[in-house]
């Protein structure tokens, strides 16, 4: 099957292009090819491949999900479900044991500290 191609000329910041070509060139990719992915997907999808936000809002999601997240370990710690490594030693103890075996199943860490759950 014969595929119709369309030129397109476009006109983007040189920094910028030199940027993207270097890491399109490192996954082997050209250009012409990423642009016929972004095209496809929308083409494929009906709408943009990825969300646009302002940085302001980013920040403001970031901020958000690190609220939501802290509280969610507030509410885990008073239920007794998280283990705190607030300490070098308890960190490298975890590290260093068995984790499949000892009860938790996933560690977070944020600005409180490291924080694993206890299985349900």
């Amino acid at each position: 099957m014969t595929t119709t191609k369309k030129k397109l000329q476009i006109t983007v910041d040189k920094d910028v292009a030199v940027q993207a070509e270097e890491v399109l060139n490192k996954m082997g990719m050209t250009p012409s090819s990423a642009i016929n992915i972004f095209y496809s997907q929308i083409a494929n999808t009906g709408e943009f491949p990825f969300k646009i936000t302002t940085k302001e809002n980013a920040i403001n999601t970031k901020i958000d999900a690190d609220r939501a997240m802290s509280q969610l370990l507030s509410k885990m710690e008073k239920e007794n479900k998280v283990e705190h490594l607030d300490t070098p030693d308890k960190l490298r103890k975890w590290v260093e044991q068995n984790n499949e075996e000892d009860g938790f199943d996933w560690c977070y860490y944020n600005l409180r500290g490291i924080r694993r759950r206890k299985w349900s």
